[in-house]
């Protein structure tokens, strides 16, 4: 009885805590869609979302394996909230929203003159963004392409 308790609450608490995130990521993306001219958004999630529901759905079906046992079940719960958790992670960090003069990404705007140098990672399908603060972002091959093309018309 305590792993289905147990299951089900942290599951659950995870799945919240996404939730949370979810919506105060999209109020400031909504906010910096007031204050700047949006252009386009690159949504990256779509492999970690299908990832995630495959193995949502493989938990299901180990679960039903063994319904009699109250902490299969916890753990199975647990799992499944995980998985849906992960879902709404990847919606909401891996995003990028592009205005006429810089981009936002995780709820922080930057521009494209703070922009230093991009150097491609992992076989050229991602690149590191070094900022002129000498913090760096790490952006996919389809959102460097955006931000290239942009930085173009505005340069």
């Amino acid at each position: 009885m305590f792993g289905l308790i147990a299951g089900s609450v942290a599951g659950i608490a995870f799945v919240v805590f996404n939730v949370y995130e979810k919506m105060k990521y999209t109020k400031m993306n909504d906010s910096l869609k007031e204050q700047y001219k949006f252009i386009q958004r690159v949504d990256s999630s779509k492999n970690a979302i299908l990832l995630n529901a495959v193995m949502a759905g493989l938990s299901v079906a180990l679960g039903l394996l063994n319904v009699d046992d109250l902490n299969n079940v916890g753990i199975t719960i647990a799992l499944i909230c995980a998985f849906i958790g992960n879902i709404l992670a990847a919606q909401t960090h891996r995003q990028v929203l592009f205005f006429e003069k810089g981009f936002s990404l995780d709820g922080v705007y930057t521009r494209y003159k703070s922009i230093q140098s991009i150097k491609p990672i992992k076989k050229g399908k991602k690149s590191n963004v070094l900022l002129l603060n000498q913090t760096s972002i790490v952006l996919d091959q389809a959102a460097l392409t955006v931000l290239e093309d942009l930085r173009k018309k505005k340069g």
